[in-house]
């Protein structure tokens, strides 16, 4: 009788009932803790990286809720779609920036995968996107000389720091680029490089940082740990930025999407290319034909590529021209960003 009943409960419920109603208490509980929290839980975090993918969820309940003719639901949906507008509307729309030109600098940064073993491949992206400047990131002991070689009849101007494994960092340049000390002495993943680029009689500094990254199978407290090393981070690169009076150009990769408040901070300080001159979502992580993902890519679970961790940023001297992902290498788990930075007078 009481199995029975059960049953009987189940039936009289309404699918879109119960996914409205399940959705949209997580939703609000989302939001709230993200606009009125100012230290919720690591794990919080991790899920806003995935923020994107929640407010995909509204358009799937906003359609139940035409279909069932629900209008409560409808109206529990309207301001997931106005924030989803407010946080990624303006991706896709047109651009209205410079042309690049001669005062414009062409910027690319990558992480390469510090375990791989060719370099043919991202010689190749090298040559097709023909940028000016390249930051790596991982950039494995195993081929750094390959890829220092294969460019530096391009790009004579090298510093590369390779380590074994994920925290080798390099930048080559067509322009003549020197060390610049103090810089930043922590270690984040490698210690990022503060770098002088003489830019045709201009004074630019480059920094090319690799920041911790968040452990998709870790306990809480990892969470919480690299959340708040990440933040951290940030601090220690907007406390050197400080400093500096000469125009700066930061690139790499900063394992945090756009609605963190770690990208939040830096983009307070410097605009990102993306943002102003790029177009759609710009994911750049993580390749599913080189990552866990890989098991559902025939099935399209997931799209190929899933979030927004590798920028490009710069300060108001600049503006961006254009902003685009590179070509993929087909070996890392990272496709490059390339930017088209333009010198203004704005700023000096």
């Amino acid at each position: 009788m009481i199995l029975q009943n059960i049953k009987d409960i189940f039936k009289r419920i309404n699918f879109w009932n119960l996914l409205g109603w399940g959705y949209m208490l997580a939703f609000y509980a989302w939001v709230m803790a993200y606009f009125f929290f100012e230290y919720p839980p690591g794990i919080f975090h991790f899920v806003t990286d995935l923020g994107l993918y929640i407010f995909l969820l509204a358009f799937l309940v906003l359609a139940g809720s035409i279909r069932s003719r629900k209008k409560w639901l409808l109206g529990f949906c309207m301001p997931a779609v106005f924030l989803f507008s407010y946080f990624w509307g303006g991706l896709f729309l047109p651009k209205q920036t410079a042309e690049p030109g001669f005062d414009a600098i062409r910027v690319m940064t990558i992480n390469i995968n510090g375990w791989r073993s060719d370099h043919e491949n991202l010689l190749a992206v090298i040559k097709a996107e023909s940028p000016d400047v390249i930051f790596f990131q991982e950039l494995g002991a195993p081929v750094a000389q390959q890829i220092a070689k294969g460019l530096k009849k391009t790009y004579p101007y090298q510093i590369m720091k390779p380590k074994a494994g994920t925290s080798g960092l390099g930048v080559a340049s067509r322009y003549p680029i020197t060390p610049r000390e103090p810089g930043i002495r922590s270690e984040w993943i490698g210690v990022p490089q503060t770098i002088n680029l003489d830019w045709d009689g201009r004074e630019i500094v480059l920094v090319n940082v690799h920041m911790k990254h968040t452990p998709v199978d870790g306990r809480p407290d990892d969470f919480d740990m690299n959340f708040s090393l990440r933040q951290k981070e940030a601090d220690e690169l907007l406390a050197y930025l400080e400093e500096l009076s000469q125009p700066v150009i930061v690139a790499g990769d900063f394992n945090t999407t756009s609605l963190s408040t770690v990208y939040r901070n830096i983009n307070a300080v410097l605009e990102d290319a993306w943002t102003v001159s790029g177009y759609g979502f710009g994911h750049s992580f993580p390749s599913s034909q080189k990552s866990v993902l890989y098991f559902v890519k025939k099935a399209r679970i997931v799209p190929p590529w899933l979030v927004r961790i590798d920028y490009i940023f710069y300060s108001p001297e600049f503006t961006a021209a254009a902003a685009k992902m590179a070509l993929y290498d087909g070996i890392s788990d990272h496709r490059g960003v390339v930017s088209d930075l333009v010198f203004t007078l704005e700023g000096e």
